[in-house]
């Protein structure tokens, strides 16, 4: 009989990376853990943590939106603030969401007998306890863990330092496995972290998406390609999308043949229309290269020119679209490493190349 399969995925990646499982691999994991039956533990507290999170992010992001579209209404003289979704939508957003994760989660009540488990835990210092706000619920949510998991496989994905044996490991604590082994528990931890103990680039869920398809080699990975932000269920807009009118970009119109002007000169019309065609392809570059940046969180230049090859772009024009983009202060060029200058720019430019990325990652790299 197969070992139940569970995963436990904290706040610092449910949230703050995936957005409630809304982007970075989100619904691509989801569908996969539909496909393979594995479960995601979300004891009481995680759900509460879930909920106050997702609410402050969603708060912060309203109001750096707000104050952006305000400015560009100025600059434009075009009513845009309408584009924000209504104040207040976070917590019904949130318990939406989880809502369309029911038959993927298994809930688990904080009972007293898990509380009291919990306390004692806090109080003797054993791990995941530490001195922070935080230490006496990541012994709770522990607890929890252990009492729905004997007898299965548990993949933990979290940042915690409080989990691992040292700050900059990438191991479990020592104590936490023992535990584990004790009630025939198999533990695998997803932290973000290289052996050395620096950021890798293969986030948490991407890591864990990777396993499970080398795992369940029977999945059809077809079915899991990335989705559009309007066709994934756990994607819910609380505003309809009106399309508003722009001017039109008269660079570009001049180069169409539909809009060609008899008093320009052949030559000139020419041109525009060789300059577009130039500089569209340099754009789809540009976006392409910042996006690979932005949503890796920087890495090596080798490694970048590597990746980049894979999807089409020799070295050559590599180094140019990243020298034109740190001059345009989108990245930052440290010697031997580029690094994303964070904003909204950068915050699109991932989101338009997510699907790819991902795609590259599971097929191996």
């Amino acid at each position: 009989m197969a070992r139940p399969q569970f995963i436990f995925v904290d706040t610092n990646v449910a949230i703050q990376e995936a957005h409630l499982f809304r982007r970075k691999g989100g619904p691509e994991l989801i569908e996969l853990l539909r496909e393979t039956g594995v479960r995601i533990v979300v004891p009481e507290v995680l759900r509460k943590e879930y909920i106050k999170h997702f609410g402050e992010e969603s708060r912060t992001a309203r109001g750096l939106a707000e104050k952006e579209l305000t400015k560009l209404e100025s600059l434009s003289g075009q009513k845009l603030t309408w584009l924000l979704p209504e104040a207040n939508f976070e917590q019904q957003q949130a318990l939406t969401i989880l809502h369309h994760l029911n038959d993927i989660i298994i809930s688990v009540p904080q009972t007293e007998e898990l509380l009291l488990a919990a306390a004692h835990r806090s109080m003797e210092n054993r791990a995941p306890s530490s001195k922070s706000d935080h230490g006496y619920k990541d012994c709770l949510i522990w607890e929890s863990i252990l009492s729905v998991a004997v007898g299965g496989d548990v993949r933990i994905l979290t940042r915690d330092k409080a989990f691992y044996d040292g700050e900059k490991s990438n191991k479990l604590a020592p104590s936490i496995v023992a535990e584990a082994e004790a009630l025939d528990i198999v533990l695998k931890a997803y932290s973000g972290k290289d052996e050395s103990g620096k950021d890798n680039v293969n986030r948490p869920i991407f890591a864990l998406i990777e396993d499970l398809c080398a795992e369940h080699k029977h999945v059809d990975l077809a079915r899991l390609k990335p989705f559009e932000l309007s066709e994934h269920p756990l994607r819910i807009s609380p505003i309809a999308a009106v399309p508003i009118a722009l001017p039109a970009v008269t660079y570009q119109a001049m180069a169409s043949s539909d809009n060609e002007d008899a008093s320009l000169p052949a030559a000139e019309i020419e041109l525009s229309r060789l300059l577009t065609n130039s500089r569209e392809q340099f754009w789809a570059f540009e976006t392409k290269v910042l996006g690979i940046v932005a949503f890796l969180n920087g890495g090596n230049k080798e490694d970048l020119y590597a990746l980049l090859e894979k999807i089409g772009i020799d070295l050559t024009t590599a180094k140019n679209v990243c020298d034109r983009l740190a001059l345009a202060g989108l990245i930052q060029d440290t010697g031997n490493n580029y690094l994303p200058v964070q904003g909204r720019v950068t915050e699109i430019a991932a989101e338009l190349v997510e699907g790819e990325v991902i795609h590259l990652m599971r097929m191996g790299k």
